[in-house]
């Protein structure tokens, strides 16, 4: 009896900490700074994101135009409610600045600081590095920030001295069970829209992120790689430069949206029934086909996919405006259909144009008989640069841009940017042949 009892009591404990380890998430987008440029964008971003994360199953809490005592209360009331185990998400979008190699959130109520005021300017803002501590000290098993807060530094910078970097926010070292994700890699400044014509309600780097997070299945990892070719190539479309960089220490994959299909649970004593699988989703193949393409700078290519994709709504809309970010930075008007003047006739239609249709995308693969049977892809145009994965000879499906000559560690032959699925990384293209 005693040995059942211990058993229940075991189970009940057992049970009690599956019950526990819950998803929590807070966000926080600030606009409206008293003191600092207001933000058009960090208010829809966040309340883009929490409503993400409901989706995903985080318990979330939304703060929009903190103050100061505001976000270190919400941490705290977010600290309290983690129990060991719990995944854990927290989300930035707002102003941001790096003082002597520490990041900081900026809070509505940040001061108007002046060059020499760095003191005055960490003392009333939230460090980075405090909110990791703060979160990773409750036991949460998986610990990740996202943070678009690597705008422009919004303090006045005069001489010698600021309150602050120049731009951007500095890297960061990630404890074990970390992953953070920033906008911007170190010294680039994060856009909060590519200009007056840009309707998008998101920062680039935001509507980029927010199809990812939904893919079915698509681990953490993978989004974060992806996200640098996109909110590149997007950046690019107004001559900015900006590349998405994260830090991550998790162990193994994190999957964010792992519900992709259900299946029917068979009764004791009788035979399974036929697995139930959930309706398809169309992002589901939209997801799979936007990594061919988020690194092209084609709006052809764009708004066939955009045609292709039509019933993923969030895909098919971003498509559609990347197409015309890159007409509108190119000088052109767009894929409308035009008013011209026909000769001897001033104000007559001109007949409309067949649309083109859109070329297909050249991939490539790598050749039979390479070194050791497989290529290396790096992180940077040169073999002086770290080895990020390989590619198995006769790998195809791969897509190659921006080559160029080698900058690190020789070599004769050109090196491209070379994308595989969701990773990309430098390949020398003496081993690469079309398909």
């Amino acid at each position: 009896m005693k040995r059942l009892l211990l058993w229940a009591m075991l189970c009940v404990s057992l049970a009690c900490a599956a019950q526990a380890q819950t998803r929590l998430g807070l966000v926080v987008g600030n606009d409206r700074y008293e003191n600092l440029p207001s933000l058009q964008k960090a208010g829809n971003d966040a309340r883009a994101i929490a409503a993400t994360l409901e989706q995903l199953g985080f318990a979330t809490t939304l703060l929009q135009d903190a103050d100061r005592r505001g976000m270190t209360r919400a941490l705290s009331d977010l600290a309290n409610a983690i129990t060991p185990g719990d995944e854990v998400l927290f989300y930035y979008a707002g102003h941001g600045v790096e003082v002597s190699g520490r990041n900081y959130l900026l809070p509505t109520d940040a001061p108007a600081a002046h060059p020499g005021d760095e003191a005055f300017v960490t003392a009333e803002s939230v460090a980075v590095d405090d909110v990791l501590f703060t979160l990773q000290s409750r036991g949460a098993r998986v610990t990740v920030l996202i943070l678009d807060a690597c705008r422009d530094n919004p303090f006045p910078r005069q001489g010698t001295r600021s309150a602050g970097g120049a731009r951007g926010l500095a890297p960061i070292s990630a404890p074990e069970g970390a992953f953070i994700l920033f906008s911007a890699g170190t010294g680039q400044s994060a856009l909060d829209g590519l200009g007056a014509a840009d309707a998008n309600p998101n920062s680039v780097f935001t509507r980029a992120l927010l199809p990812l997070l939904t893919a079915p299945g698509l681990p953490l990892q993978q989004i974060a790689r992806a996200l640098k070719a996109e909110v590149e190539a997007t950046a690019q479309s107004v001559n900015h430069k900006q590349r998405s960089a994260y830090y991550d220490e998790l162990t193994g994959d994190f999957v964010l949206n792992a519900n992709a299909t259900r299946g029917a649970t068979a009764l004791e004593g009788r035979a399974p029934a036929a697995p139930v699988m959930a309706a398809p989703d169309p992002c589901d193949a939209a997801a799979r086909d936007w990594q061919a393409v988020a690194g092209l700078d084609d709006p052809a290519v764009l708004r066939s996919f955009s045609q292709t994709h039509q019933d993923c709504a969030v895909f098919a809309t971003a498509a559609r405006e990347r197409a015309q970010a890159i007409d509108i930075a190119r000088g052109g008007g767009g894929a409308g259909i035009g008013i011209g003047v026909a000769p001897g006739g001033a104000g007559i239609a001109a007949p409309a144009q067949p649309a083109k249709p859109a070329p297909a995308v050249q991939t490539w693969r790598v050749k039979r008989g390479v070194s050791e049977g497989h290529m290396n892809a790096r992180s940077g145009p040169g073999t002086g640069y770290p080895i990020l994965f390989q590619i198995p000879e006769g790998t195809g499906g791969l897509l190659v841009q921006d080559c160029r000559k080698p900058d690190a560690g020789g070599g004769t032959k050109d090196v491209c940017l070379t994308t595989w699925g969701n990773r990309q990384g430098w390949v020398s293209i003496g081993g690469l042949e079309r398909e």
